[in-house]
């Protein structure tokens, strides 16, 4: 966490970025899904403070091949929110030629507010309290099926994961959870038709992606992107914009000096 506090009274720009998912165990992309970018102005006056928390990268999955003794584990959800990375399965066609790995876990997002609660799943008591949140990407699969789905961080809306309900990313009303992205689900089994590999987990937002936690739709699928949100209360001319940040999450405030 950083505090910012005014040194003088007058206008200031607020920008957050989202931080990345991890990639899946083998890599197919030179990143994972991108965070998402909010912008906008508010008034503070002299010493007013800002409390401002950065979402941290998802893990990539490990790169380690499924053994009869080792399990290729998923790579841990970032910091504020991403939600951890699916294991690879214990068996299945794949596993037993041994290229399945896990998913990558999800970016955490990155808020500022105007008293300090912690993370971003702390304020759902305290939503008027949030300027901006910049939501984070999800978790890549380690599927090849799957590898350029979108599920970059918000934006209004966090981009989806998979084909179905079980990868949606975070909406302004809706998602996995507020503040926090999924868990994938650790698949117990693989099956023989090649499928197996991990699942992403869910990234962090105003609310959080979603990661197939239904052992049926599993093994296929990014974390959904968490969402991005602007408190039109307290911030004017805002903007949002969808997957633009590689890495941890980053945050800028600017003070508007008058002509």
């Amino acid at each position: 966490m950083q505090t910012f506090t005014a040194p003088v009274s007058g206008d200031y720009k607020l920008e957050v970025w989202g931080a990345a998912g991890g990639r899946g165990g083998r890599k197919s992309t030179s990143h994972g899904p991108l965070g998402g970018y909010a912008i906008g102005y508010t008034i503070l006056e002299n010493s007013t403070s800002l409390y401002i928390y950065v979402g941290g990268k998802g893990e990539d999955a490990q790169d380690i091949a499924y053994t009869s003794t080792y399990i290729p584990l998923g790579g841990k959800g970032g910091y504020n929110g991403g939600g951890d990375g699916g294991n690879a399965p214990l068996n299945g066609y794949g596993a037993w030629f041994g290229y399945v790995r896990g998913g990558g876990g999800g970016g955490g997002a990155t808020h500022i507010a105007n008293i300090d609660k912690g993370i971003l799943s702390n304020y759902s008591d305290f939503r008027n309290n949030i300027l901006l949140v910049a939501g984070g990407g999800g978790g890549l699969t380690d599927s090849f099926h799957f590898s350029d789905m979108e599920s970059s961080g918000g934006g209004e809306s966090g981009g989806n994961g998979g084909f179905n309900q079980f990868y949606a990313g975070g909406t302004q009303d809706t998602g996995y959870a507020f503040g926090q992205g999924a868990n994938a689900l650790n698949e117990p089994t693989g099956n023989m038709d090649g499928v197996g590999e991990g699942d992403g987990g869910g990234g962090g937002g105003w609310y959080g992606g979603y990661a197939c936690e239904v052992s049926k739709y599993a093994n296929n699928g990014n974390g959904g992107g968490g969402s991005g949100h602007i408190n039109t209360t307290l911030i004017t001319n805002g903007y949002m914009q969808n997957g633009v940040r590689e890495g941890n999450g980053y945050a800028i405030i600017t003070w508007q000096q008058l002509p």
